[in-house]
């Protein structure tokens, strides 16, 4: 299946500057639209993998079921809400004011959710799903030895096998990777562990 990203937002400069960061690294088709009715206006969206960035303001239940209605049961959508302040974030938006590297690490977590449920998290093995819930939360390679009763060079090679297998590098990439699969929750993480 075919992935597109659906940028809506009523202002210019944000979709254009999201679209603009986005881009660089995922080298799918952007629709942007400054409203949720303008996604009438496109035909041939069938058999799909659509992640749509809403608003904050347009992310609203009745849009979402529009959405649904106007596109079909058979594409898949994952919805990411753009914030304009990062106080109150969770796993499903971005803020206006994170750094490309942040919006771009949680793109790829929103897209792993559109993958089959068979994806790269079965195939890590439970000291690997141990050290990246440990990560997540903002632990050291020693701590992390320390609780789990293993080297710290076993830390390390855990740790390069998850990269591999999820393809996610960074810790925040990591942390939301481990919130989107209901590894760890919101209510345990440090943000300033994470900084």
């Amino acid at each position: 299946m075919d992935k597109r990203f659906i940028i809506i937002h009523p202002f210019e400069v944000i979709r254009k500057g999201l679209w603009a960061i986005l881009r660089e690294t995922f080298h799918h088709e952007f629709i942007l639209l400054p409203r949720v009715e303008a996604l009438k206006d496109y035909s041939g969206l069938q058999q799909l993998h659509l992640l749509v960035f809403l608003s904050e303001s347009l992310r609203t239940s009745e849009n979402e079921k529009f959405i649904h209605h106007l596109l079909g049961a058979e594409n898949k959508v994952q919805y990411l809400t753009i914030k304009h302040l990062a106080d109150n974030l969770t796993a499903d938006s971005i803020a206006i004011e994170q750094a490309a590297t942040i919006i771009i690490d949680t793109v790829k977590c929103q897209l792993e959710q559109l993958k089959p449920q068979n994806n790269q998290f079965s195939d890590l093995s439970e000291r690997e799903k141990d050290v990246l819930q440990l990560v997540a939360l903002g632990h050291s390679n020693k701590e992390i030895a320390e609780k789990l009763f293993i080297s710290i060079h076993t830390v390390i090679s855990h740790r390069k096998n998850i990269t591999e297998k999820l393809g996610i590098k960074s810790i925040s990439g990591l942390t939301v990777y481990a919130i989107l699969n209901k590894m760890i929750d919101t209510e345990h993480i440090d943000p300033t562990s994470l900084i």
